[in-house]
Parts: C-alpha cells; structure tokens; sequence
C-alpha cells in the first residue's frame, strides 16, 4: 500500500483576527510534525502573517509554505468566500492588489471585491471554490443546483484548468450531504476536486482558546456565544491518516491536494521591493556620486578646517560600504525629507543607531558628531549587517502630519504607505477579556488583572492572591487561556512613523488599507516583517520636545534678541547645577522621580554624561546591577574597576559599567572573539523579542570566549549578567548620545528662559510627565508670573505677554474644534470689546459660556466676579439667540457673593484643569500645621530616620517591575514635591486609599543619602477638600 500523503490548502493563523488560534510559525511546525507536503496560509482579506509563516518555512529547511487568502467577494449585500493560491510571482502580485482593492473599496472591517475585479486580477492564481460561505457551497445548501454549477462555471472562465472544488467535512451532518453534492458537480463538470479542513488552530486542544478569540470578536461570553462558536473542535490540522480516515471512501480529494500544492511554486522569501528612483542632477552619473557630492558639502559645514585623515578615512569607508550594498538611494531619499523641513522650518532630528554615521551627521540627518563621541559605525550599517539601516526622524510632533504629507505627494500614494503595528494580547488587557468571556463579573476581572503586568502572565501566585481558588475549572481555564492568547494579534494600528517607499506599486507586493486617521494609508506588515525581507522603512517619529524647543527658542530670540538655535547653544554650568539639584520638571527624558532620585548622586556635568543618565535609569541597567556602581565610581566611592586591559577602552567612559549595546558589540569582538556578524547576532537577539531563540547560544559562546581570554570567571559572569539585562531595555549609545542634545536644551531653555519654556510645553500638550497644573505650579516657584484665559487678552494658544505667561483659551475645558475656529475668526477681525461683544461676535451653545464665565475668562468684562459674570452671561446669550428684543435687566441690582479663595481654586480644577491662583495645599495649611504635617521644603531640614507626616496632592503612583513589589507616590504641594517609599507590605494594607486618594497625609521615616530626600511611607490618610472630584487624579504606574 502506497504511503498517505495529504497538503492542507486551507488554514487560519492567529492573523485571521480574533477567528484564527494559532501563530504561523506554530502552524509550520505542527505541519512539519504531522509530515503534511505542504500547507497553504489562507487568512481572512489578510496577509499580515504571511512574512513569520515564509520566513520560518525557511528556517524550517525551505517547508512548502504556500502563500494564499480567503478573499471575501461581495454581490450587493451578499458576501461569498473564495480560497486563492499565489501559484506564481505574478500570482502573489494579483493577490496582493485584490487584499488591498478589498480593504480600500469597502467599509473599514468590512473587506470585499467584486466578482469583475477577480477578473482583472486572475493571471498566477489557484481558485478553489471556498468553504460553506462560498457561492458554490451556499447554492448547494439550499438545492440550488443550477445557482451552483453557474458559479462553477463563472469561475472556471476566470481560472480555466486552476479553478477546483473545495470539499470539506468536519464531522457535521449538513456537511457531509454537501460534500457528496459538491463531488458530484465536480465529476459531472469534469472539475478536479479537493479536500481541506479549514483550519483554525494548530492542535486540537486549542478549541477553546479558538472559542475565546471569536467570543471577543462578536463581544459576546461563551454562554452567549452558542451560535457564532464552531460545533465541535475538529478545525485543526490534521495528519493524512487522520484526513484519510475521515475521507476513506474516496481518496481523490487528498491526492489533488498534492497536485495543486505542486503548482504553487512561488515563495514569498524571493520578494524584491526597489527603492524609488530619484532625479539627479545632470552632472551626476549615479546616485553614488551625488550622495557623496552633498555629504562632502555637508562635512564643509560639520566640520571645515577642522577635517583631520581620520575624518576623511571615516567617509571613505561609509562611501565604500554605500557603495557595496547599493543602498545611496535610501540615503537620498532621507535627505530630502530633511531638506523639507529645513525649507519648511519644521525641527527635526535623526537619532538611533543613524547617530553612528558619519554620513549622516554631514547630511543634517543626525547632530551627533560620531568621530567626537566615538561612536561605532557598525551599530548602524556593517557588511555583516543584512537589509537596510534604520534611521529614526524625530519631527515636532504638531508638525509631524506635514512630513507625512509631502512623503505621500512627493513619492506619489501609491509608492508609499506607512507600516501597520500589530497590537498583541498582553498582560491584564489578555486577563479582562478572557474573564469576560469566561462569565467573570467585572470587579473580579480587575482584581485578576491587578495580579499580571505587560511582560508576565497569570499564574498560581497571582489567582491566591485575587481571592480565588486555584483548583476552579474556570479558573483553570482563565490561566490556561490567558497563556494561549499571550502575544497573539488582536487589532492592527499605524506603526508611530513607519514609511515603506518603493518604485513599484507597493498594493503589488503587499496590501495597503486606510488607516483609521483621515489621509493615511497603511500596509500589513509590521517592522518586524519589512525586516525580515530586508525591504526599507523610514521611520518619521512625532517628539512633542521638539515641539517645545522649536517654540520656547522661537519666543527667546523674538522677545529677547537672542540668537538662540538648538545646535548652538552655549555650554554654562548654570544648566548643570540645575541638574544637579533635580530641578528638571518638565524637560527632556530626566524628569521623572527616578531620573530626580538619581541626578544629585551622580551630578552629570558633560554631554557625554548626560547620555550615561538617559540610559543608566532604564529597566536593563536596574535589573543588571548596573546603576548603582556606576553611581559609586562616579562620586568616588568605589574604585573603578576596567576588569581586563581589552575591556578598557571600551568600558573606560562607564566607568567601567557595560550601559550601551554597542559596548556589548565590541566587547564581544574585542575579548570574546566574536566576528562583525555574530557580534551583530547577539545585538539582535538582545533587542528583538522575534530573534530571542539565538540569545542562549550566543551567550554562551560570549562566555566561554571572554574565559579564552584570561578574564576571571567572576568578571566573565558579571559581563554575562549586565549584557543580558539589556533584552529587558538598554540604550544604544547613539540614542543617548542624540537624546543628551535634547536633555540640554530643554534644560538650558528651563534655567534661563522659564517664561518661554513654560509657554511652549503647555501649547506642546498631551506630553511628558506632568500634569500642566503640575508644571504651572514649577514654574511659579521658579518666579515665573502666570495669568489664567482671559477673553480680553488670551489668544487660542498660550502666549508670552512680556514677561508674563498668559493662558490661551485652549485650556478651557470643553471648548474644542467648533469653538476654536469661531475665537480665532471673531478675534482676527479685532480684539472683544466687552462680554455683549463676545457673544454676539461668537455663537456657542450654552454650556461653553457658562464654562468659560466660572473659569474667570469673563473677569475683565464682568469684575463683579464669577457668580454675576454666569448670570450675566446666561442673560446674553439668551438675548442673542431670542429673535424678540428683551427689556434689558437692570444688572447693578442684582448683587452677587464673590467666590471664596477655596472655591474659586476649586472652580479652576473644574472648568482648566489647573489654576493659577493659591496652590490647593494653602488653603488647609493652617490646619495641617496644627497637625504637625510638614511641606516638602521643611522635610529637608530633617534628620534621617525622623518620624514625620507629609502631606500633597497625589502627583503619581509607580510600581515598577524592577522595583520587587515597592510602590513610589510623587506628592506635590505649594513648596514642592516629596517621593514616598511604600513597600510591598504596607501598600496591600493600604492599597485602595493609596489608589483613590486625590490628595494625601503620610507619615513615615526619613531617608536621606547623598542630598536626596524620600519618605519610607507607613500611614496614610486621605486630605478631605470640598469638591474634591474636581482636583487632579495623578498618573497611576506610569
């Protein structure tokens, strides 16, 4: 007896979203195990799987992974399934143009194409004639016979001899009656015919993680579900014994399937995407030529008589490298999206690994002198190194659409599409749908959900602890579900600036579809994915800092004549003992309350510094006991210690200290005998979740190379230790390096210009750490004058009225498009002369202007305060909107109460957000002084180990992974702020107060090491304001 052999032509992956349980990859190894000859990936209108499922077909020693869709076809508001197979290059290009022809043309999550377009999108594909939603199928369910062999013959026009029947039975009644039917029609229109199972899920016991996903896809729990979920669990790959079996009868079915599967040949990993081809000037033979002519012009500028052999030999190895690997083009095309902004006056700055290359220093890509700071080139392009190199562009971030934009124009929309990000079950968000599913209330989702975290699962430990028994079969499932679900795509977004640009067509190699926001357009692969096949990607990145700087120094040279650019900006100490001091709310990347925790220890006081402190609090360097020597060896308290003479020049600038991956690239070629290439292996491994599986091996042979060369077993594994904690997160050294730019200016603008600075990061909002109340309150203990909106003199945006901050009217809570439009147009044709002309100027509905006359934009109008101006407002716009005249009132008669200090403070939080007046904690001073409650200036001049109460508005609550169970609270009053220490223990017993309190007394001791000053919280009790729902709530575990 001939051996069963079988290739399943039909299968889902987790890409088919919310229907499909199982990864590519998995699915490729399950085939593998059962010994299937090939298996084809059929999603959903997607192909957002397909890179993972080819490319580990490949690992997998060249698998026949078969590159396919289920395509929805559309007849007025009937919607039929048709399976399709690429069985050339020409084939994938066709169904790559029908996926996106599908998504562009139909309603968003609705794909569908017509029956014409498969007919002008034919040529290279396999049809077989789809599942029980198909034409044929859905004819012959309901006795049509006639319906069924006119659509197999409409199909059979389109494909000729590469059109088949598709044959299906997973164990159902009706299903089995079709099959017959369909076997029939085959033999009578002499169609070959073909079994599949429609798979859904690798395994069988992946049913129920099956059930769960399409649950969540009709927002339903399984109880609910009993019509949307599959009968039984039979929609798993199956083995050709196991096919056999089901088909014993007639095995004609399973041989076609190794037929068809022989025709289709293509493979996705020979895809090729070409750059756009861009104008040269005509004196120029080649792109080569003309990138080296601008970088050279650009090294006049970087760098002029200063050029030395080493600067020169620097350029000609990049231009080599350039050369050799055809990549110019990228780089031109990068710099006339810089060349853009510059005419555009747009800020921009390129950073990551880009930071290392001297070429793009000269181009104005980066502004990181990478010969000065002794940056490695190979971090970001190396023979070794496969595909493109990645540059970021950070944009001002309310800029950064008109970037897009003239991409989109410039290179034309249908040679440039942004790259999609897959969003993944994760930590609790996996935790509350699967409860949900499951039946479980909400409050008991939440407690299970408080038990995970992004980067850690539901466990055991976690179920105890959320108050339930471990041993409940549903609670058994939710773990077991929760595990299932873990990493598997749930929706697809826009990557945060990701742009694929080609000469060809991009719809030709990969799908496009509109992106939810207006304008844009987006392919369905991730980074990741454009990696794999070595296909280009400019990364346009929104940083609302830039915004700030480009504003703030804008305002310094208007209002004070100062020559104030980001790239040449002084260097004064003054800005470096503000660092020291944590004086740094509000600026770039060390604002938070472990970078305020850390800056007076380790006092940077260089550049260079600067990017050891942007990289040194991160969870990679505080997991690698990383931070705390170096803090030691930096105030010289501990020796420091280079390990080995092959070590020193790379780790003499950390003191030491392994911070950046590039320090871990060298290090392993320098000490381990690592070549450029696996050198650039154990960097990917580190960085990329999608190459892990490489980190052990590599590991090891770190390990054992760092031995061959006399380094002492317990350096070797404190080496092994800290390079590991990078996959956690570590800094390149190029990022810091071009971060450290940004930390400067922003702190430069902060310690000389606080009024600009100020200004231009509340116009720059939603950003950063700080609230805008938070930030406001800074900059008044900082002596800045700060006014609240005023329709006499506020514009839309925050503005600078000579030394004085004036809010714009944007803060007012609740006044949003409509509204400003009708400011700005009424207030271009001169300023408001009174609230009478306010309202009859502007028209908005009720609320607005009873919003804007209790947050005191009326005062200058109305002075008799808030209460007369809401009833004088109220009067107004009923007159204006009455088409009868009204007698007029007689306001003076009409007397008022004026708010309190209290309520008006209160009235603030409520219609801004913030205020500009007393800070809450001045209104209860008294009271907390007769408490004993000290502020957080007076904590200070205690002793450590003091028994004090503090008390402040709850500014945040941070919980972070490597903090081992301790909660950190920032509370802010009108002195300043006080970080709270609660450890593990004493937060589970005052866990909801913590957590629900806007404004909180805390008692506990004092520490104090080395200038800075915590409090280890042990009481805590919640301060009562009236209305206090109108106060700020804080950031939770940001």
């Amino acid at each position: 007896m001939s051996k069963l052999e079988y290739a399943e032509l039909h299968c889902h992956s987790a890409f088919s979203l919310l229907d499909g349980a199982s990864q590519p990859e998995s699915l490729i190894d399950r085939a593998i195990e059962l010994d299937l000859k090939a298996l084809a990936l059929t999603d959903h209108d997607d192909l957002g799987g397909i890179v993972r499922f080819a490319s580990h077909a490949k690992e997998r020693g060249n698998y026949p992974a078969i590159i396919g869709v289920e395509l929805t076809l559309v007849d007025g508001d009937r919607e039929q399934h048709l399976t399709l197979l690429s069985r050339t290059r020409d084939g994938y290009l066709n169904l790559s143009k029908l996926v996106g022809i599908g998504r562009a043309s139909a309603n968003r999550g609705r794909p569908g194409v017509t029956l014409q377009t498969l007919q002008s999108h034919y040529k290279g594909l396999l049809c077989l004639s789809g599942c029980p939603h198909g034409a044929v199928t859905q004819a012959i369910a309901r006795g049509d016979q006639l319906k069924a062999r006119r659509s197999c013959q409409d199909l059979r026009e389109i494909f000729g001899e590469h059109f088949a029947i598709e044959v299906m039975d997973h164990g159902l009644p009706e299903e089995s009656l079709w099959a017959k039917e369909l076997v029939s029609l085959a033999c009578d229109l002499k169609l070959p015919w073909v079994v599949t199972n429609n798979v859904h899920y690798a395994k069988a016991a992946e049913r129920k993680l099956h059930d769960v996903l399409v649950c969540l896809k009709h927002k339903l729990t399984l109880d609910e579900a009993r019509e949307h979920i599959r009968p039984n669990g039979e929609w798993y790959l199956k083995s050709a014994q196991q096919m056999a079996y089901r088909w014993r009868h007639n095995l004609d079915g399973l041989a076609t399937s190794l037929q068809l599967a022989e025709r289709c040949e293509f493979r996705l990993n020979d895809l090729v995407v070409p750059l756009p081809q861009l104008d040269l000037p005509t004196s120029f033979q080649c792109q080569n030529e003309y990138l080296e002519h601008l970088t050279l012009a650009g090294a006049d500028i970087r760098w002029g008589l200063s050029m030395t052999l080493s600067h020169h030999e620097q350029l000609r190895k990049e231009f080599g490298l350039i050369r050799r690997r055809q990549l110019a083009g990228y780089f031109l095309i990068m710099n006339e999206i810089i060349q853009f902004a510059e005419r555009s006056h747009i800020l921009v700055q390129g950073r990551g690994s880009a930071a290392n290359s001297a070429v793009c220093y000269c181009l104005g890509i980066t502004a990181v002198d990478p010969i000065r700071h002794d940056l490695l080139f190979e971090r970001f392009l190396s023979d070794a190194r496969d595909g493109y190199p990645d540059i970021d562009l950070d944009i001002e971030h309310h800029r950064r659409e008109e970037v897009i934009q003239f991409v989109y124009e410039r290179y034309g929309r249908n040679h440039a599409a942004m790259v999609c990000a897959h969003h993944c079950f994760r930590g609790r968000s996996a935790v509350h749908d699967t409860a949900r599913v499951l039946g479980f209330g909400v409050d008991e989702g939440a407690r299970l959900a408080a038990q995970v975290s992004r980067e850690k699962g539901l466990d055991t430990v976690g179920v105890k602890a959320a108050g339930f028994d471990v041993e409940s079969p549903r609670i058994q499932s939710l773990i077991q579900i929760v595990a299932g679900l873990w990493g598997l795509p749930r929706h697809r977004g826009t990557h945060v600036g990701g742009f694929v640009l080609s000469t060809q067509a991009i719809t030709e190699f990969c799908p496009v579809e509109p992106a939810a926001m207006g304008g844009r357009t987006i392919i369905q692969w991730d980074k990741d994915d454009l990696d794999t096949l070595k296909i280009p990607k400019f990364d346009l990145l929104g940083l609302g800092m830039l915004s700030v700087l480009s504003e703030g120094l804008r305002l310094v040279r208007l209002h004070h004549e100062v020559p104030a650019y980001l790239y040449g900006l002084p260097d004064r100490q003054e800005v470096y003992d503000m660092i020291a001091r944590a004086d740094t709310v509000g600026v770039f990347q060390i604002e938070s309350r472990a970078q305020m925790n850390s800056l007076p220890r380790t006092r940077p006081s260089t550049l260079y510094e600067l990017a050891i402190q942007v990289a040194l609090i991160r969870p990679g360097p505080l997991q690698g006991d990383m931070v705390h020597p170096y803090i030691r060896r930096k105030r010289g308290e501990e020796i420091i210690d280079l390990i080995h003479p092959k070590l020193a020049p790379i780790l003499r600038r950390t003191l030491g200290v392994p911070l950046f991956q590039e320090q871990g690239m060298r290090l392993a070629v320098d000490a381990a005998g690592f070549t450029a290439n696996e050198s650039e292996q154990l960097r990917r491994s580190i960085s990329s979740q999608r190459h892990r599986a490489n980190f052990a091996p590599l590991l090891k042979k770190l390990r054992s190379g760092l031995r061959d060369n006399q380094i002492p077993d317990d350096a070797v594994e404190r080496i092994i230790h800290q390079i590991a904690s990078f996959s956690t997160y570590g800094f390149p050294e190029s990022h810091s390096t071009s971060f450290a730019l940004l930390v400067y200016a922003s702190c430069w603008l902060k310690c000389f210009y606080p009024a600009e600075f100020l200004c231009a990061l509340v116009n720059a909002q939603p950003m950063g750490f700080y609230s805008v109340d938070t930030l406001i309150n800074d900059a008044q203990r900082h002596g800045v004058d700060i006014r609240p909106p005023c329709l006499s003199e506020s514009h839309w945006q925050t503005t600078i009225e000579g030394s004085t901050v004036r809010l714009g009217l944007h803060r007012v809570v609740g006044l949003g498009q409509n509204a400003m439009k009708q400011l700005q147009k009424a207030r271009s044709c001169g300023v408001f002369k009174s609230a009478d002309d306010v309202i009859r100027r502007v028209s908005l509905g009720q609320s607005s202007w009873l919003t804007l006359a209790e947050s005191g934009a009326f005062d200058r109008f109305i002075p008799a305060g808030r209460r007369a101006a809401i009833w004088s407002v109220l009067h107004l716009s009923k007159t204006a909107n009455d088409s009868l005249e009204l007698e007029d009132s007689d306001e003076s008669s009409v007397q008022f109460e004026k708010l309190t200090s209290l309520e008006e403070t209160i009235a603030d939080f409520k219609t801004l957000g913030l205020t500009t007046g007393r800070h809450p904690m001045l209104h209860i001073r008294h009271e907390l002084k007769m408490d004993s409650v000290l502020t957080s200036m007076e904590l200070r001049n205690c002793k450590n180990g003091q028994w004090v109460t503090v008390g402040g508005l709850v500014i945040s609550r941070q919980q972070p992974e490597t903090a081992k169970g301790f909660v950190f609270i920032s509370l802010e009053d009108e002195t300043g702020f006080v970080n709270v220490i609660v450890a593990p223990r004493a937060y589970a017993k005052s866990r909801r107060l913590i957590l629900k309190s806007k404004c909180l007394k805390v008692s506990g001791v004092v520490s104090c090491e080395q200038g800075v000053y915590n409090l280890k919280g042990i009481r805590f009790e919640t301060i009562d304001f009236n209305s206090s729902q109108y106060l700020p709530s804080g950031y939770n575990f940001r």
